[in-house]
């Protein structure tokens, strides 16, 4: 990657069994950057939080579903949102990994597979819920079942 300029975007996958991805983006860029997810029609979410590798910025949640094939939602945001930021150059980082921005068919890549990670993420929080309300369910009945009557 070049030198920084500024604008940092990094995307990795969002809390388990939420079908979101996580965007941080500096804070510099922040309301171009909700300006362009609002244009694209992409739903997000403030975060309350911080990345410790991106101290100075804002962290938005976005649905997992917006990652679509050939970079179709997110990738064609981020595209749009290089354009706006211009003369700067955003530093882009998906799931640890730097991209260019004109790498438009990697950077697509790159979504389609945190969308199945976070997917695959998602489904083992789902199965991991329903064992454990199982569990609880059968332990709740024995207990009842032992009650003196």
């Amino acid at each position: 990657m070049t030198a920084s300029t500024g604008v940092e975007v990094r995307i990795g996958g969002g809390l388990a069994g939420t079908q979101t991805v996580e965007i941080a983006v500096t804070d510099t860029a922040a309301d171009t950057l909700k300006d362009v997810l609002r244009k694209h029609d992409i739903g997000y979410e403030v975060l309350d939080k911080r990345l410790e590798s991106l101290p100075d910025g804002t962290v938005f949640a976005v649905g997992s579903f917006h990652l679509g094939q050939d970079g179709v939602g997110l990738g064609q945001a981020l595209q749009d949102f290089a354009q706006t930021v211009e003369p700067a150059v955003p530093e882009l980082t998906i799931g640890g990994t730097p991209y260019e921005l004109t790498e438009a068919g990697a950077i697509g890549s790159a979504l389609v597979g945190l969308r199945k990670a976070q997917d695959d993420e998602d489904a083992a929080a789902a199965d991991s819920h329903a064992r454990w309300e199982r569990d609880y369910e059968m332990e709740q009945g024995a207990e009842d079942s032992e009650e003196p009557k």
